[in-house]
């Protein structure tokens, strides 16, 4: 049976007041009668998957006269895309990379035949992921002897290039609860677009958060028991080292875009590589890491630009 809009009224008017909570109760019931059996309303039925998203990054390293690497991490492993084009001018291109479960949702790629000295322009986007969401830059490629050559002035192809070093990221400023790291700030606002890279000695983060479980970063990103990564399954304390590095990257806006605008070479330090039993005279005892976990972590995080000087990891001395 089938009820207007006027009928409905008419019967509302004609109905006592104690009534019209029983008609009202009697069409709702007459609606979900008429549903076919098993339909649920749109509403209550599951929601799809949330669409991936860039959550940090990007950083750049790796950079030569012809190429310069990019990092992510993605909120579920998923691939992307780098865009990027002379910024005075010129075709754009693109590259893309996919970021994985096993290596904590990041991934980077290397951009190639770039033209030497030349400032770019570039954005990141995930697959599937809406416009609002792309995370954009700037870097310059190192000059070339070749671009710099001049047959009078300049035979020999020389060039100036200038870089920031720095070492121990702390954020933990006494009286500064924001931990913004204000250096970075000052550095983004008079040096981010003459220095041509960063060379970070270490200590890109400390400890903090190392405490977090397999099982914690499990639940924090939706991963089933049998999708557990084996590395977590082997080196569970991996975690905690992944969320040191995702906090430090949370917390220093200024650090995160510094790294989006300048590439940056790392080297592993202490906070990075803890060894058990190593100890130094006067330092605050902290929570130490064995150095594979360290490793590991360092190359799922900023270790894309970090210098791989040959095919066997370099020994610690001793003393």
């Amino acid at each position: 049976m089938e009820i207007d809009e006027h009928q409905m009224s008419q019967l509302k008017k004609r109905a006592p007041r104690d009534m019209k909570t029983h008609l009202t109760r009697w069409m709702m019931t007459a609606v979900m009668c008429c549903l076919p059996m098993g339909a649920v309303p749109a509403s209550a039925q599951d929601a799809p998957a949330e669409a991936a998203a860039i959550t940090h990054g990007p950083m750049l390293g790796r950079l030569g006269q012809d190429s310069v690497g990019v990092w992510v991490r993605t909120s579920r492993p998923v691939s992307f895309q780098v865009r990027y084009r002379p910024r005075e001018g010129g075709s754009r291109s693109s590259a893309t990379g996919t970021t994985q479960l096993r290596r904590d949702n990041t991934g980077w790629v290397q951009l190639t035949d770039l033209a030497p000295g030349t400032r770019y322009t570039y954005s990141v986007r995930v697959t599937g992921a809406s416009a609002d969401s792309v995370r954009s830059g700037t870097f310059r490629t190192l000059p070339s002897r070749a671009s710099r050559r001049n047959a009078e002035h300049n035979p020999r192809g020389l060039f100036n290039f200038s870089f920031e070093h720095g070492s121990c990221n702390f954020q933990y400023r006494r009286g500064d609860s924001t931990h913004t790291m204000p250096a970075y700030q000052t550095m983004l606002r008079r040096h981010a677009d003459d220095v041509d890279f960063q060379i970070m000695n270490g200590d890109f983060i400390y400890e903090a958060r190392r405490g977090t479980s397999a099982e914690e970063w499990q639940k924090a990103n939706g991963v089933s028991d049998d999708n557990l990564p084996r590395v977590l399954r082997t080196m569970p304390d991996l975690a905690g080292v992944w969320a040191n590095y995702k906090l430090y990257l949370d917390r220093g806006k200024y650090l995160s875009r510094w790294h989006r605008r300048v590439p940056a070479f790392f080297t592993l330090s202490q906070p990075q590589g803890r060894v058990p039993g190593r100890r130094r005279a006067g330092m605050v005892r902290l929570p130490r890491l064995d150095e594979p976990r360290a490793r590991r972590a360092q190359f799922d995080s900023f270790g894309h630009g970090a210098p791989r000087c040959g095919a066997r990891p370099a020994r610690r001395s001793g003393g």
